[in-house]
C-alpha cells in the first residue's frame, strides 16, 4: 500500500481511509471522493460565479441565478469564508463599471435574482425608495381594507402608514373626547 491517495492521478499524500484530505472531505460532503474539482484558489471571483451559472428566462429575458438565494429573493454567494456579496452587484461590476459602497442596484424587471446587466442600474437608496413607491410595491400599497374590514380611502393618498382609515379614525376620535369629558359609559 503506498502513501499516495487512491484517486488515480491525484498523488497528494494519504490521509484517511487511503484518501488525501480534499478527497475525503468530498467524500463526507457528498459520498463520493471524485466530486472534489481541485485546488480552486488560481479562480476568480467572476469564474467561481460562472461555475454556478445562470438560467436565461426566454419571456422576460432575466438571467436568474442558480446559486443560493435569500429570503427576499436576491441571489447571494459566500467567496471562501467571507461576507455574502449580492450576485448582481458582481454582475454589475463585471459588465459595466465600478460601484461605490453606497451605491445601490436598481433592478428595472423588478425580479430579485436577474442579473442581466442591461436590467440593472446604479442607484443611490432614495432612488430605489422612489422606484418601489412609483411602481406600488412597498408594504401595504396593496391593502384595500383595514384590519376591522373598512374600505380605505381612494380618493387621496394616506399621509402615513397608520391611521389612514377614517371610519377607525372618526371612532377612535370619538372615544377620546368621550374620556376627555367625562361622558364615557
Amino acid at each position: 500500500m503506498g502513501k499516495k491517495c487512491a484517486v488515480v492521478g491525484c498523488g497528494l499524500p494519504k490521509n484517511t481511509r487511503g484518501w488525501c484530505k480534499p478527497h475525503y472531505d468530498a467524500f463526507v460532503r457528498t459520498g463520493d471522493p471524485n466530486t472534489y474539482r481541485g485546488d480552486r484558489s488560481s479562480l476568480t471571483l467572476w469564474d467561481r460565479l460562472c461555475e454556478i451559472g445562470w438560467t436565461k428566462d426566454t419571456e422576460t429575458g432575466c438571467n436568474e441565478w442558480n446559486g443560493y438565494r435569500n429570503e427576499l429573493g436576491y441571489g447571494q454567494f459566500r467567496p471562501s469564508r467571507g461576507v455574502l456579496i449580492r450576485v448582481h452587484r458582481v454582475a454589475y461590476e463585471h459588465f459595466v463599471g465600478c460601484l461605490s459602497p453606497r451605491d445601490h442596484i436598481l433592478h428595472t424587471c423588478d425580479n430579485p435574482a436577474c442579473s442581466e446587466p442591461s436590467h440593472l442600474k446604479a442607484g443611490r437608496a432614495l432612488d430605489n425608495m422612489h422606484d418601489m413607491r412609483r411602481k406600488r410595491r412597498g408594504y401595504k400599497d396593496n391593502w384595500t381594507h383595514c384590519p376591522r374590514g373598512h374600505l380605505y380611502p381612494t380618493d387621496s393618498p394616506p399621509r402615513s402608514t397608520k391611521n389612514r382609515c377614517r371610519e377607525c379614525a372618526r371612532e377612535r376620535n370619538r372615544k377620546y373626547y368621550a374620556r376627555k369629558t367625562g361622558t364615557a359609559h
